[in-house]
């Protein structure tokens, strides 16, 4: 009797994860469109397409160019088209290669990875920012969508 009880309680917080899990997906996923889809634009924003491709956005993370500077935050565009807001903070890390980077050096045009945890409003905060190089062959690249080119 008491290991069937067992059994049910850890199935019972088994499923209890779970459903915490899949709440916190959600409400950043609704939070995310309340951001985007009732920006200037609405229902016809360029965005729209790219709504719930993939399952929607990542809510722990981001790759793409800095197409906006307003600290503590950056808006991120990744090779598709999809807008992501990240914040900063003096616990997040920034790097540049090897070498540790600060918030001077995420400049407009700078391609980079960011990792994070989905706050409450819907962005990722940021736990750690990745400078990529500034290469042909680096891994944005390797992730941009192709261009129309004459063979």
């Amino acid at each position: 009797m008491v290991l069937v009880l067992g059994i049910l309680l850890v199935a019972l917080i088994i499923f209890q994860t779970g459903l915490l899990v899949g709440s916190n997906q959600a409400g950043f996923a609704c939070k995310w469109n309340r951001s985007f889809i009732d920006n200037p634009g609405g229902p016809d924003s360029v965005l729209r397409p790219f709504l719930g491709r993939h399952g929607g956005p990542n809510p722990n993370g981001a790759i793409g160019e800095i197409i906006s500077t307003n600290f503590p935050s950056i808006l991120i565009k990744n090779p598709e088209g999809l807008e992501t807001i990240a914040t900063v903070d003096s616990e997040t890390a920034i790097r540049s290669g090897r070498q540790t980077a600060s918030t001077s050096d995420l400049e407009i045009g700078k391609k980079v990875i960011i990792v994070g945890q989905p706050d409450e409003d819907g962005r990722i905060k940021a736990a750690l920012i990745r400078i990529l190089p500034e290469q042909p062959n680096s891994i944005y690249m390797r992730f941009s969508p192709q261009t129309n080119s004459t063979k």
